[in-house]
C-alpha cells in the first residue's frame, strides 16, 4: 500500500496524539499541529494529501482556516473535527469546502472509514 500524509490541526494535544496514534494503525503518516500557521505551511508545501480541522479551537474559527485552506489548495480534501451537531454549521462548512466530519469523541472504525472513502474519491479526480 502507498504511503498516505494527513496532518491535523487541534487545539488539544490528547486528540493529536489520538490521530496520529489511529493513523499508525493504517500506517498512514500523520503530522499534527495546534498552530494554524504550520496547517498551512504544510498544505502550501504539498507534503500532506488530507486535512483534519479542529472546528472549535479558542485561536481561530474553523471556518476561516477552512477557507484559507481551501483558497491554497481548492482540491485538498478536509474532514472536519467536530462535536458540533447542528445543521446549520456543517452547511456552513459544505459550502465553504468543507468533504466530510468525523464526530468526537473519535472512533477509529469512524476515522479510517471516512479517510479511506476520502482517498477513493480523491484518486479518481
Amino acid at each position: 500500500m502507498m504511503s498516505f500524509t494527513l496532518c491535523g490541526l487541534d487545539d488539544d494535544e490528547s486528540i493529536l496524539c489520538t490521530l496520529e496514534a489511529m493513523a499508525s494503525t493504517q500506517g498512514w503518516l500523520f503530522m499534527g499541529t495546534t498552530r494554524v500557521e504550520q496547517c498551512l505551511e504544510w498544505v502550501k508545501q504539498e507534503s500532506i494529501e488530507l486535512v483534519l480541522l479542529d472546528y472549535h479551537m479558542p485561536c481561530a474559527n474553523g471556518l476561516d482556516v477552512l477557507n484559507k485552506i481551501k483558497s491554497i489548495a481548492p482540491s485538498l480534501p478536509v474532514l472536519i473535527l467536530t462535536i458540533e451537531q447542528q445543521p446549520r454549521i456543517a452547511e456552513e462548512l459544505l459550502l465553504a469546502g468543507a468533504d466530510d466530519f468525523i464526530n468526537k469523541p473519535i472512533q477509529l472504525a469512524d476515522f479510517h472509514s471516512r479517510i479511506s472513502l476520502q482517498r477513493r474519491l480523491h484518486c479518481q479526480k
